[in-house]
């Protein structure tokens, strides 16, 4: 590994070096400093903080009560089957944001919290669902175990993934805007701003989209451990694009894109996918669809490609963005398919060739 990646994955840190999350599905509401309780739901939390979803806007203006930075408390019912009058209400912090959700930090830690948190994990370990091996030949804890790893392969690799991808869409956007026109230049320098502005809105979208789409893939999208928000990225269509046969068009435009990009990937690596398949469908049980499954290209290309036009979405944006995952994206997930294959390695199963 390069010095350069290096210091960026250090910058980032490692999963290792974050606190144990949790996953959960918990009714709550957040307050924003002078403005209305938010219906939400809190889907992992950690001893730092928690992560809720809501559908949300992206804020118009600095007053919004939920902009990344600002004071809100968080209210929730830790134990609602055996204590359901019991409510807790959290001071906390926004770190993150973006149109399905937040992420925040206590700005207390104490007893009655660490107590709270536990309250919370063991029910969320309890309730976790043993039924979800279907036809694979591993018991549902084994198969469990081997997925739950591969995820965190995932996550040791996705972070890089996403960063390279939103600086290089960043720097390209940059550099068209020294040989252009000033009106051209100004839109481009606006855009590649847009994008820092909204980096980690749009990395946390990816995770979220990548990692929900890898739970429901091997079927274990109900199981605590693998539950993510739903993600459903809206195509932000340009201005004048009122006609709904527009909207189909760019639509179509963008699927044919994602399809060329994800074919570049799909013949790069076909032989390392085509045992990938294998071995997982011994894992899982049955072959996994590739049109949901993140680990295909052409379901990883859309999430990327959906993740940053949510926020970002201009012909030069999209002309770019193609460039940057053929570029940056495409020779990534080679990285990721070898980590996995280690991973699997590592818990024995077979090689496909060994079928």
């Amino acid at each position: 590994m390069d010095e350069g990646k290096r210091q960026r994955l250090g910058a980032m840190g490692t999963r290792s070096d974050r606190p144990l999350r949790h996953e959960v599905a918990i009714p709550a509401t957040i307050v924003g400093q002078k403005s209305a309780p938010v219906e939400c739901e809190i889907r992992d939390l950690s001893s730092t903080g928690m992560s809720l979803v809501m559908q949300l806007q992206l804020p118009d203006s600095a007053d919004d009560p939920l902009a990344e930075g600002r004071e809100a408390r968080v209210a929730f019912t830790p134990d609602p089957e055996h204590a359901p009058a019991d409510e807790v209400s959290l001071p906390v912090r926004i770190m993150w944001r973006h149109p399905q959700g937040v992420g925040i930090r206590f700005l207390e830690s104490n007893d009655e919290l660490r107590t709270t948190l536990r309250t919370v994990a063991r029910n969320a370990v309890d309730a976790r669902s043993t039924g979800t091996a279907g036809r694979s030949r591993l018991s549902p804890a084994a198969q469990r175990k081997i997925l739950s790893a591969c995820r965190k392969s995932l996550e040791k690799l996705l972070p890089n993934i996403i960063w390279a991808l939103r600086a290089d869409v960043s720097r390209r956007l940059r550099l068209f805007a020294e040989g252009a026109s000033p009106e051209e230049a100004h839109a481009a320098l606006t855009e590649a701003d847009r994008i820092d502005e909204h980096a980690s809105a749009i990395g946390r979208t990816i995770e979220i989209g990548f990692f929900r789409s890898f739970a429901k893939a091997v079927d274990l999208d109900q199981t605590q451990e693998m539950r993510f928000a739903d993600v459903n990225p809206v195509l932000t269509v340009e201005a004048g694009d009122a006609e709904l046969k527009v909207v189909g068009t760019k639509a179509a435009e963008h699927a044919a894109t994602i399809a060329a990009l994800a074919h570049v990937a799909e013949e790069r690596y076909k032989s390392k996918l085509f045992e990938l398949n294998i071995r997982l469908k011994d894992v899982v049980g049955h072959r996994m669809d590739n049109e949901s499954n993140p680990l295909y290209p052409t379901a990883a290309c859309r999430i990327f490609w959906d993740a940053t036009i949510e926020y970002c979405n201009s012909r030069r944006v999209r002309r770019h963005l193609q460039e940057a995952i053929t570029a940056r994206v495409v020779p990534l997930l080679g990285e990721i398919y070898d980590e996995l294959h280690k991973t699997l390695n590592a818990h024995d199963v077979p090689s496909a060739f060994d079928h």
